[in-house]
Order: C-alpha cells, then sequence, then structure tokens
C-alpha cells in the first residue's frame, strides 16, 4: 500500500526527474510524503496519480451526500455546527502523472483503498490537534499523550471513533443476547439433564435444568466491557466523558470479563434492532489487536475517518472566550435572519462566527482557519463577509468592534512582530472601517500556536513535551485576557448572554 501524508491548507507537488536514478527511486525516496507499507516494491505502485485522483473524485462526490458526511464527517459542538460542504477532501492539480500537486483544505483524518491510504494531519502539528480536541470536546486532560507519533495518532483517532460508534449505538440500550444458562431450579425450565435425575440422590426435589435466556451478560457486553477495562489503564483521559456508559457496561456484565481470545472472537449482532453495535463490535477488536490503522468497515473496500479543522477551530475559540467571561451569543441563535426573497419560513439566518455582547452594543468576529498575508492582509472575499455581518447586525444594535481571528505558529508571529510596528506583543492588529458613515474599530486577532519539535531522545522529548503545554496554556490565557473586547464593556449583566 502507498502511504501519503499530507497537512491542511496546503500544497504538495508530485514530480518525477527521470534523469535522477529511477522513477521508482524519485516517487517513493525523494518525496517525503509517501512512503510504502510493503517491503516489496511493485510496478503498479507509479499509477500515483491514477490512485489519488480515484480517492479525490470519489471523497468530493460523496462530501454531497448527506449520509456520508453523517457516517464518515464527525462534527464537534453539537447541532450548533455543520461540515462546510464546499470544501473538498483534496483536489489533484495538473493531467500529468508525472508533474502534479495535491491541494489539501481544512477536512483533516484519512481515506485508505486496499492501494493507497491519504493522512492529512494539521499543518501546525499533531499536538496542536490533540490540544485542540481536548479543551473542546471533553476530553479534559491528557497528562500522558506523550510524543504524537503517527501509530499513537492513530490510536487516539481508533478511540475516538470507536466512543463515537459506541455513543450512537447506546441510545439503544444495552444489547441483550439469548445465552446458555444451566442451574439447579425446584421448577423445570428448559431441558433436565437426564444423567444428573438419574444419579441425584442426596438432592431430591431440584433439576439441573439447561435452558436459554435473555441476558445483558453476554459476549458483546463482555467485549464492550473488557475495552474499557484496557482503556481505562493505559489511556484513562481518553474515555473519562464515558464513564457512565462504562459502569453501565460493567454492571450488566456483573464485572465478568473474558479472557482476549474470546472476546476477539465475539459474533456479530443478528438482532437487527441492535445493529448498531456490529460497528462498535469491529472497532473493539481492533483496539484490542493494537490494529489502529484498520478502523475500515469490513464491507466496503474505502473507509474514512475525517473531520472540519475549520469548525473545530471556531468551537476552540468560542470555549477559550467564554472561559475568560466574554458574553458570547450562541451560535444557533435565531434572531438575525434577512430575506431570501422567499416566504419568511425561508429567511437566512445571517451570523457570524462569534457575537459579543457588550451591553449597549456588538463586538462582531470571523474566525478563519486560514493563513493571514502579511503583505496583502485580509482576502477580499473575507471583507465582504464581515461586512455583510456588521451591516445587518447594526439594524439590532450598535456595533462597536469587528474583526478576524486566525491561528498563526509561534515562528510565524515573532517573524512578522519585528518587522510590523503595528503588531504588538498582544497578539492583534488595530485599526478601523467606516460602515453607513459609523467608524468601527476594526481588529486582526492572532491564536499563537506554539512551534513542534520533533526529537528523538526520549528525555528531551519529555522535556519538549511539557515546554508546549506550558506555552500552550500561556497562550490561551494571553489570548483570552488580551482579547480586545474590554473597552466596550458598559452594562454589568448583558442580556442573552450565554456559556456555550
Amino acid at each position: 500500500m502507498i502511504v501519503i501524508n499530507l497537512t491542511d491548507n496546503s500544497r504538495i507537488d508530485f514530480i518525477i526527474t527521470k534523469d535522477i536514478k529511477s522513477v521508482r527511486d524519485v516517487f517513493f525516496e525523494l518525496n517525503n510524503n509517501i512512503s510504502l507499507s510493503c517491503k516489496k516494491w511493485q510496478k503498479r505502485h507509479l499509477q500515483l496519480k491514477g490512485y489519488v485522483s480515484d480517492i479525490s473524485q470519489k471523497i468530493n462526490k460523496n462530501l454531497q451526500d448527506e449520509k456520508f458526511i453523517v457516517a464518515n464527517v464527525h462534527l464537534f459542538g453539537g447541532k450548533e455546527y455543520d461540515h462546510n460542504t464546499r470544501d473538498n477532501f483534496i483536489d489533484v492539480i495538473g493531467w500529468n502523472s508525472e508533474n502534479f500537486a495535491v491541494q489539501t483544505g481544512n477536512l483533516i483524518g484519512f481515506v485508505k483503498t486496499p492501494d493507497i491510504s491519504i493522512e492529512i494531519s494539521s499543518r501546525f502539528g499533531n499536538k496542536f490537534l490533540l490540544k485542540l480536541i481536548s479543551y473542546s470536546d471533553g476530553f479534559l486532560e491528557m497528562p500522558d499523550y506523550g510524543s504524537v507519533s503517527n501509530n499513537g495518532f492513530s490510536e487516539w483517532i481508533a478511540v475516538f471513533l470507536w466512543k463515537s460508534a459506541l455513543k450512537k449505538a447506546f441510545r439503544l440500550g444495552l444489547p441483550k443476547q439469548y445465552v446458555n444458562k444451566s442451574e439447579d431450579l425446584i421448577k423445570i425450565r428448559g431441558n433436565i439433564d437426564i444423567n444428573d435425575y438419574i444419579n441425584r440422590q442426596a438432592r431430591e426435589g431440584k433439576y439441573l435444568c439447561n435452558y436459554r435466556e435473555h441476558d445483558y451478560n453476554n459476549p458483546v457486553n463482555r467485549l464492550i466491557s473488557y475495552v474499557f477495562n484496557r482503556l481505562n489503564t493505559k489511556h484513562k483521559s481518553f474515555i473519562l466523558d464515558c464513564f457512565r456508559i462504562g459502569g453501565a457496561f460493567a454492571s450488566g456484565t456483573n464485572g465478568c470479563l473474558p479472557n482476549l481470545s474470546d472476546a476477539l472472537a465475539t459474533k456479530r449482532v443478528t438482532n437487527p434492532y441492535y445493529n448498531d453495535y456490529n460497528r462498535v463490535i469491529e472497532l473493539s477488536k481492533n483496539i484490542l489487536r493494537s490494529n489502529f490503522g484498520d478502523i475500515s468497515n469490513s464491507e466496503n473496500n474505502t473507509s474514512a475517518f475525517l473531520f472540519d479543522v475549520s469548525m473545530l477551530f471556531e468551537f476552540f475559540i468560542r470555549k477559550v472566550l467564554v472561559r475568560h467571561d466574554h458574553n458570547l451569543l450562541k451560535k444557533d441563535d435565531k434572531q438575525f435572519c434577512t430575506s431570501r426573497g422567499l416566504s419568511k419560513n425561508n429567511d437566512y439566518h445571517l451570523k457570524p462566527d462569534i457575537i459579543i455582547d457588550y451591553g449597549e452594543s456588538f463586538g462582531v468576529f470571523d474566525v478563519k482557519y486560514k493563513n493571514f498575508d502579511f503583505t496583502y492582509g485580509v482576502k477580499r472575499e473575507d471583507l465582504f463577509q464581515l461586512h455583510t455581518y456588521v451591516g445587518n447586525l447594526m439594524n439590532y444594535k450598535t456595533v462597536s468592534s469587528c474583526g478576524i481571528i486566525y491561528p498563526i505558529c509561534q515562528s510565524r508571529f515573532e517573524e512578522f512582530k519585528d518587522k510590523k510596528d503595528h503588531l504588538g506583543n498582544n497578539g492583534f492588529i488595530h485599526s478601523k472601517i467606516s460602515i453607513d458613515k459609523k467608524e468601527i474599530d476594526f481588529f486582526v486577532v492572532f491564536f499563537i500556536v506554539p512551534n513542534e519539535e520533533l526529537v528523538n531522545d526520549k528525555i528531551v522529548e519529555l522535556k519538549k513535551n511539557e515546554e508546549y503545554e506550558q506555552t500552550f496554556r500561556n497562550n490561551i490565557k494571553s489570548f483570552g485576557e488580551n482579547f480586545p473586547a474590554v473597552n466596550y464593556i458598559k452594562a454589568a449583566t448583558p442580556i442573552g448572554a450565554v456559556a456555550n
């Protein structure tokens, strides 16, 4: 299998120069993004562009299918967030199989077929991605996350997917199955053990009966309970949000755990009502085998696990601001509408990512998971969007400040901080814009992402992880405390503020 490792919002060129060694050497030695998982190279591996194009067309088409999105694109923040279906998984640029490029967008995760695996991680590093989800989706703390190698990242992704499937299946309750039981009873139930009945001299009045009964203590529930037990030992922080679910399975099985071979031999559920548990069974076995690279559905040759990192970053920023006592309106607030030219029921809810209620005025901010251009500034279409948001909200209340929030790596921020006099230590650029003859403060705000360093030495790696953790926490604190909002707060109790 060919494995291609990419990062989000990036362009990667694949070029073959025939006069350098061989085609095989150029593809799989000179291109750091590509690797072979098999020991023996085969000629068919040169069909790289064909494989990539097939995946691109298939996944991009499926991203328009609501069923595919529900099954494969994982969202954060519940109903408040939707996947932006305008973004493709990848775009292949160029027609020449010896000279083409791949452009990635906001989707992170992986897609696998029998011939190729494409993995897209964050351009800021996997540590940043883990911290985003840790802060945003209830993973709370990750004291043992250590170095985020490819295998470790796949392990975490596998656990996350297992939890998602389990939460979906658990809505049906614990699955019941018919199990064989043997018990001494006063009344006959099922079949009597004839040999025991003939030989029973000292135990007259009781019958050894063999019968089948619907029971929670069945192989499926024991398998899931076994996985909880395994994860609780190795990665307790990963399942803190599933504590009650784990307790329900432990209670249902009376604390009984199977051995590994019995757990891996667990059969699929035949009751159609509990069909969702079949996916949980597959993922449970993969976790027990430590086979985190293969979490595909056995009935489908193509598997995918994707999520929109732009939505995740937006959710993260909202959490940071709320936890620093900024009064944000709900994301799914229905009060800000504009007509689509149809009936009132078809009005469009025109609302930016972040609205801060200052009491007598609003602060309007949009979150963009893209690189800020220090030469040309905010992109034209993003300015149009912000002007539209501000103009619409001015119908309801005065807008005193607005802006756009970008992520930026620490090294790039330091580089431009020295070059740009107006970029101060607080992490934002301040200017003015005029809308409807009213001058409004305009901010370009940066969330600074610590640089991720990859080292081989375990002791140095541990120290670097601690430094990254501390820097990340300091940057969260600095962003929340220095966010340009304090000067506009005039009301003690804003209306409509929520902690979401």
